[in-house]
């Protein structure tokens, strides 16, 4: 116990020796150590949470949650999240996914898995709405655009044999909410989904569903007005410029493919395309030739002898008389007739020319001259290349030309020399800057390595002086204070002896340093002890 409060004293001694400065250094120091090995530890021991699913439905949250109690697998629920340790989120997720049915809000065709009892039709046919509903729903949230959607199904009615011919058509309208981020569907997006909509649920016409999407936007408003625009023949001013500017891009980019390669930067192409916008149906009728699809043949021969003297009818002039001899006439005749039925094919034919028929094509191609020469054989050339290359008819009035200038924005020899060497000597310069600021630097970090030194020289020997100022120093300043320069000799009423003057100056000392007189017993008091 007595070695242990010498220590505590020792250590009480010297602290109060260090100076104010070096006491916030070393109480800075104990303070960063703990901190960081708390820091250590709570990192050490911590268990890191990952996300194993989020924004499910209730349901489905429920469900996972009672599975991971199940299996005893630490959890815990933090917003929409749940979250399970990192280190086996892998494997929980898959043992999750394979064990937990996910219905994401919706039920299917599992509906009809549930009761085992005979239902009613009436019973059946609301059952098998939600299930087709539930069944729609899936397919549409398996989206990656979209976060939920809710499906409403208006079914054509049904009797026993067949679909009532009073009933209405069914009519399908869908909510879909979208993911942060996305802000609507395309077009394409939202046919396709009109598309599986109308595949799923019998009797249903495109136009009858509706969407809406985010903040009640119906997509679904004039969807396929330009389809059905086309198919009649009409189309709309914006529409026409739309198939216009297309086509000429299409076909400026393919003269360009073939000319920037040789002319680089150096050619300019425009196209300037006439479309017939006008549908036009032409009905046409061919007949083939004729089958014969019956036929009667009656065919008579007769042959009759009369007297010299005989009368004759125009008819029977007409029946070809036969003058044998003398003693009388001899008639012979031949009667046929041929009736034919015949049966003569014919093809209806109509064709309607969709709107957009190229009716003439304009292209102007402008060469830098100083890129390249332009003589009566290179305008041939590109000529040629440019009619195969956007399918240019002469025929049909279309028209090419080629013309040869000097542009604006062209390099002269002389101008790009002058320029590169004002390039060079603005890079030599800025060279020269940056390599005198970089020798400054240099020389900075250099006087401030020095100064840094010298610095740390000369402090660090006066900490170090400070370190070895002991007990009898201490005395010393106390007994004969730095700040008292005048010394008076104290008046001797009786001769001194040097016990009598060592008693008065501990007698001083005691009384105005009582604390490290009664440190200086203890000590004593221990050594004695021992």
């Amino acid at each position: 116990m007595g070695k242990l409060t010498e220590k505590v004293s020792g250590i009480k001694g010297k602290w109060k020796a260090l100076s104010k400065g070096k006491k916030i250094t070393i109480i800075s120091a104990i303070i960063g150590t703990l901190l960081i090995i708390a820091y250590i530890c709570f990192s050490v021991f911590r268990t890191e949470y990952a996300v194993l699913f989020s924004n499910l439905d209730s349901k489905d949250s429920g469900s996972v949650i009672d599975y991971l109690k199940e299996q005893n697998i630490d959890y815990k629920v933090q917003g929409n999240s749940i979250m399970v340790p990192k280190q086996d989120i892998s494997k929980t997720r898959m043992e999750t996914l394979s064990k937990v049915d996910f219905k994401n809000g919706s039920v299917g065709l599992e509906l009809f898995e549930s009761d085992s009892m005979v239902l009613t039709d009436f019973e059946n046919n609301v059952k098998y709405q939600r299930a087709l509903q539930g069944e729609i729903e899936l397919m549409i949230k398996s989206f990656e655009e979209v976060e939920n959607c809710k499906v409403l199904l208006k079914l054509v009615e049904k009797d026993t044999f067949a679909i009532k011919e009073s009933t209405e058509a069914a009519s399908a309208a869908i909510y879909i909410k979208l993911k942060s981020g996305v802000k609507s569907l395309q077009d394409n997006q939202v046919k396709a989904i009109v598309s599986l909509v109308t595949g799923a649920v019998p009797n249903i016409q495109r136009e009858n569903v509706n969407i809406a999407v985010n903040d009640i936007q119906l997509v679904t408003d004039k969807l396929f007005d330009d389809e059905e625009d086309v198919a009649k023949g009409q189309v709309s001013t914006d529409k026409q410029r739309e198939m216009i500017n297309n086509k000429e891009e299409s076909m400026k980019e393919k003269v360009l493919e073939i000319l920037k390669p040789v002319y680089g930067s150096g050619v300019k192409v425009s196209v300037n395309v006439d479309l017939n916008f006008n549908a036009v149906q032409t009905d046409s009728k061919n007949y083939s030739p004729g089958v014969v699809v019956s036929e009667n043949i009656i065919e008579t021969n007769d042959k009759n002898k009369t007297p010299d003297k005989t009368t004759s009818s125009p008819v029977d002039n007409n029946l070809s008389p036969v003058v044998v001899d003398g003693e009388g006439t001899s008639t012979e005749y031949t009667y046929k007739d041929e009736t034919r039925n015949y049966q003569v094919p014919s093809v209806n034919r109509t064709e309607v020319e969709a709107p957009g028929k190229i009716n003439k094509i304009n292209i102007s191609v402008a060469i830098d001259e100083t890129k390249a020469k332009l003589d009566d054989l290179s305008r041939l050339k590109i000529e040629e290349a440019v009619m195969s290359a956007a399918g240019i008819d002469k025929t049909r009035g279309d028209t090419v030309s080629i013309q040869g200038f000097v542009f604006a924005d062209s390099k002269n020899p002389l101008m790009d020399e002058a320029k590169n060497q004002m390039n060079s000597t603005s890079n030599q310069n800025l060279q020269k800057t940056l390599e005198r600021n970089l020798i400054m630097a240099i020389l900075g970090i250099i006087l401030l390595i020095v100064m840094l030194v010298v610095y740390k020289k000369v402090w660090g020997k006066k900490d170090i002086e400070e370190d070895d100022v002991g007990l009898d120093e201490i005395m010393e300043s106390v007994i004969q204070p730095k700040g008292r320069e005048d010394k008076f000799e104290p008046i001797v009423f009786e001769s001194e002896t040097p016990t009598t003057h060592m008693e008065s100056e501990v007698k001083k000392y005691a009384q105005n340093q009582p604390e490290q007189v009664v440190d200086i017993v203890k000590s004593w008091l221990a050594e004695d002890e021992r």
